[in-house]
């Protein structure tokens, strides 16, 4: 059976069946200590409100910058499935609403997409 994510639940992106170079190891061999699954359950979610308030707060914008920060697939060649069809084209971030930004191959200009799916990425 593949290795792969089917929905990740951080970026949102469907992944396809990916070749390991490596066994998924424990948090606890990686970080050299035990965790206790309630005490990490506890901390996302406590992390989890905190940047849910500010998004309620503000809106995407308030949480812009550190998704910047964290993103992922901006400068990556995406292949992009919304209405229409799928492409392949360049994903250039999130928009101040949290639209991407896509850059599509042989495309005059960046375009703003609310609603697709991202079926694969390369560097």
């Amino acid at each position: 059976m593949p290795e792969f994510q089917d929905l990740a639940a951080v970026d949102g992106v469907r992944r396809r069946p990916a070749v390991r170079t490596e066994p998924e190891r424990p948090l606890r061999i990686c970080a050299g200590r035990a965790f206790h699954r309630v005490e990490v359950l506890a901390r996302l979610l406590d992390a989890f409100g905190t940047r849910y308030a500010e998004f309620i707060g503000g809106g995407f914008a308030s949480l812009r910058d550190g998704w910047d920060r964290r993103d992922f697939l901006r400068g990556r060649r995406v292949l992009l499935r919304r209405q229409g069809g799928e492409g392949w084209g360049t994903a250039d971030g999130l928009d101040t609403v949290g639209a991407l930004r896509f850059l599509p191959d042989g495309g005059p200009a960046i375009e703003s997409v609310h609603s697709g799916e991202i079926l694969d990425f390369r560097r």
